[in-house]
């Protein structure tokens, strides 16, 4: 493009770089103009690029696949807890949740499971992969920008599937998502790379990234409770994962928390003057807040916020019961193997954690199975029927199996179970106190997920959608989970499980087992059963 002086007042002159000489006129008048598309115009551009159908098409197969398989697990799971355990939440009254309501006999069973989980591992012709990490883990894999994926192991998928189903329906205090995750991202790379799709459907190769977290999505929303809850789990978290070298996680979850409180407070400010000045506005607002005598009056916010604490709490809980278990599964494992020149502590160590989770089942079988049935029973029963103690028991001793199972070797994830130990301790303490039962589940459930992972908005989304709550449960719920990443992650980070230092002996050994952050999982790197 040429440019032409032009005078202005001052003498000064100036190139005027928007003057076009005749012949690019002429030339730019012999292009007849294209009117833009629909799509251009008002949605996203990238619907008119065949390689995105093809992209979308695949994902749709992948989800019909894992569909199918979530479906086959659910319905060998319920069949065969139905089996040899019965069905714990089926008497209204539900009188097997009491204390030592199982049987002794059942030991054997869950201990068979872990038996037949260290089997699968350890025989060389199920392929099981080295690695198993948890779901944080690996969307951690999947966000390195490799093109080789090193932690996804398409020919162990199978085996994965197999190990976790095995030890869901043989009473694993475990959860589906982080096989799931792994079988999701091993089928979308084995998609990616079939020689149909590479000659007929080519990917570029820049899409395998994003395929792999997408079959990633779609697995883990086919065993939540609302997919939304999947999507927005594996958004959040790839975007802590990816981000982590420029300190953009951190950067995310300030954020997060400080534009949530701000907006609790003004949430808090607006209907506080609606309420007290205009008495119009009173009843709508207690109708809608699902609280029985309205936001102010039942102290919804300080109630948040202690439920918030709990479930903060019970996340170092978690977190030190796992560390102590782990310690114990390693040296087990250790001696095992000394005893034999064949190696057995793989395939023994899982059995004796079975042991274990086995004992918990006899005393309370409410700890057994993933724990969605009982999420729905505690949310449908009413106030009166249970004895707290009975609840509040069945959380913790749900928290310290699926430790025992998390360290011994148990093939599963830790979101559903941690889920209903949250709900399980809500509901006690909504027993005992007398407070709005939904309010409890859903605001302990989610600040213990919270501080054990940083998906905020995700589990918040999900918590509101499974318990179908009000304006209020949703409210108290936000502010939990708030007070639960500042104390959880802001605290936390930096305190390192002071409490568990009880000696100044072996400081070296214990900083280095305990340096490690609420949500990151670097030390379960090595263990296959996350």
């Amino acid at each position: 493009m040429d440019q032409d002086p032009v005078t202005v007042s001052g003498g000064e002159k100036f190139e005027d770089k928007t003057i076009q000489k005749p012949q690019d006129v002429s030339l730019s008048q012999s292009i007849p103009p294209q009117r833009p598309s629909v799509l251009d115009s008002f949605g996203p551009s990238f619907a008119t690029d065949k390689t995105y159908w093809r992209f979308l098409s695949l994902s749709v197969l992948s989800g019909l696949l894992l569909g199918l398989l979530s479906s086959v697990q659910s319905i060998l799971v319920a069949y065969t807890l139905e089996l040899w355990r019965g069905n714990v939440y089926g008497d209204p009254s539900a009188t097997k949740l009491n204390f030592f309501a199982g049987q002794p006999w059942w030991i054997a069973v869950v201990s068979l499971g872990g038996l037949i989980t260290g089997l699968i591992q350890a025989i060389p012709c199920f392929r099981y992969p080295k690695e198993v990490h948890s779901l944080f883990g690996e969307i951690r894999v999947a966000g390195d920008g490799s093109s080789s994926f090193p932690g996804f192991y398409s020919s162990g998928a199978p085996a994965v599937f197999l190990s976790n189903s095995l030890g869901l329906a043989l009473g694993g205090t475990i959860g589906p998502e982080a096989a799931f995750a792994f079988l999701g991202a091993s089928l979308s790379h084995a998609i990616y790379y079939l020689p149909f799709v590479r000659t007929r459907y080519p990917l570029p190769t820049s899409d395998l990234r994003i395929f792999v977290l997408v079959g990633m999505s779609v697995a883990v929303a086919s065993i939540l409770p609302t997919p939304i809850m999947a999507v927005s789990l594996i958004s959040e978290l790839f975007t802590l994962t990816c981000s982590r070298d420029e300190g953009m996680g951190s950067v995310y979850l300030k954020f997060f928390v400080s534009a949530g409180i701000g907006g609790c407070v003004a949430f808090t400010v607006a209907v506080g003057i609606g309420v007290v000045t205009y008495d119009h506005l009173s009843d709508p607002y207690y109708v809608n807040l699902a609280v029985p005598t309205g936001i102010f009056a039942d102290f919804l916010p300080l109630k948040a916020i202690l439920l918030g604490l709990i479930g903060c709490f019970l996340g170092y809980v978690f977190l030190a019961a796992k560390l102590i278990c782990k310690r114990g599964a390693r040296r087990l494992s250790t001696y095992i193997n000394s005893l034999s020149e064949y190696k057995l502590g793989t395939i023994l160590t899982p059995a004796v954690g079975g042991i274990f989770v086995g004992i918990i089942a006899w005393i309370l079988p409410g700890t057994t199975g993933i724990g969605e049935e009982g999420m729905r029973f505690l949310a449908k029963s009413q106030n009166g029927q249970n004895e707290p103690v009975v609840f509040v028991s069945t959380g913790l001793l749900k928290l310290l199996s699926l430790a025992i199972c998390m360290s011994f070797g148990w093939t599963g994830g830790v979101i559903l179970p941690l889920l209903f130990v949250g709900s399980s301790v809500g509901a006690g303490i909504a027993e005992a106190a007398g407070w709005n039962r939904l309010l409890c589940m859903a605001c302990v459930g989610g600040s213990l997920m919270a501080s054990h992972m940083p998906a905020p908005f995700a589990f918040w989304a999900g918590l509101i959608t499974l318990y179908e709550t009000g304006l209020g449960v949703a409210y108290g719920t936000f502010i939990s989970i708030l007070v639960s990443l500042l104390f959880g992650v802001a605290f936390g980070t930096k305190q390192k499980f002071i409490l568990l230092m009880t000696s100044q002996q072996h400081n070296r050994r214990r900083s280095m087992y305990l340096n490690i952050s609420v949500y990151d999982d670097d030390d379960d790197d090595d263990d296959n059963n996350n």
